[in-house]
């Protein structure tokens, strides 16, 4: 009897103290494979995190009423579950997986949880519309003014400019004046599609005016949202996207001048 009680006594004593453990910071939780950088909270089956880190690891916009209570994640209503403690906003990390459409895993005995955006653009889910395949471009004003070698920037072109972390994405190119004129108001376009011909994203860059037989380099950037890590080795990104590009200038030919025409002379009478 003695023995029964001391097991019963031990078997408790483990189940409380791998509780405590659970709700003492002993648990992990993976962001997109990377250990999340915020505070966690861990009751029964539901993990809470705090959204300030939460949205920038998954990049996500979010904004809070505290006067409502209402939450709104990529401009739409939140629904789940959330806390409000000492100016700090918690969500639970299963809901905000559901809302985004992410994978969510959750392992209580290996105390640790993970969500994973992989392909999916974090887009408004109240407003996102079916994209229409954007029409091939087609310059307004004509074919004199062209880019030439549209790429994007290798790694070690990127040193330095990653303005979206590791989920930027630069393009480099240079436009042409072929006309005898200077062209003025040269604006050019890049369409970024994905592997179905939707169009993600329109990127611009205004390149003033161009003399005749000029060129200009221009660089462009974009977030990639296709951006995932390796399970086995987070320092290792993949993309989930193989992006295609088009372009288009826009651009106004100034009129050249009139050549002046000079009247014949009038030759002396009597000649």
């Amino acid at each position: 009897m003695l023995n029964r009680s001391i097991s019963v006594f031990i078997f408790a004593v483990i189940i409380i103290s791998t509780f405590s453990m659970a709700q003492s910071g002993d648990w992990v939780v993976y962001v997109n494979n990377r250990p999340f950088t915020g505070s966690i909270s861990v009751s029964k089956d539901v993990v809470m995190v705090s959204i300030q880190e939460l949205s920038q690891m998954l990049d996500f916009g979010f904004s809070y009423n505290e006067l409502t209570n209402c939450l709104k994640i990529n401009d739409t209503v939140y629904g789940g579950i959330k806390s409000y403690n000492n100016g700090r906003l918690y969500v639970s990390l299963g809901d905000v997986a559901a809302m985004l459409g992410a994978r969510y895993s959750f392992d209580p005995r290996a105390c640790n949880a993970t969500i994973q955006t992989f392909n999916i653009k974090l887009v408004p889910v109240s407003t996102a519309a079916p994209v229409a395949t954007t029409p091939t471009p087609v310059a307004s004003k004509g074919d004199e003014v062209k880019v030439q070698g549209l790429r994007e920037l290798a790694g070690n072109e990127l040193v330095g400019k990653e303005q979206f972390g590791v989920s930027t994405v630069g393009l480099t190119g240079s436009v042409q004046n072929t006309a005898k004129v200077t062209a003025n108001n040269v604006v050019v376009t890049v369409f970024v599609k994905d592997g179905t011909g939707s169009l993600q994203e329109t990127l611009t860059k205004d390149m003033g005016s161009l003399k005749s037989g000029e060129t200009k380099n221009f660089e462009l950037f974009f977030r990639d949202g296709s951006i995932f890590y390796d399970t086995t080795n987070p320092a290792i990104v993949y993309r989930g996207i193989n992006w295609q590009y088009e372009n288009k200038v826009d651009f106004k030919l100034e009129q050249p001048s009139p050549t002046p025409t000079t009247e014949p002379a009038e030759e002396p009478a009597g000649k």
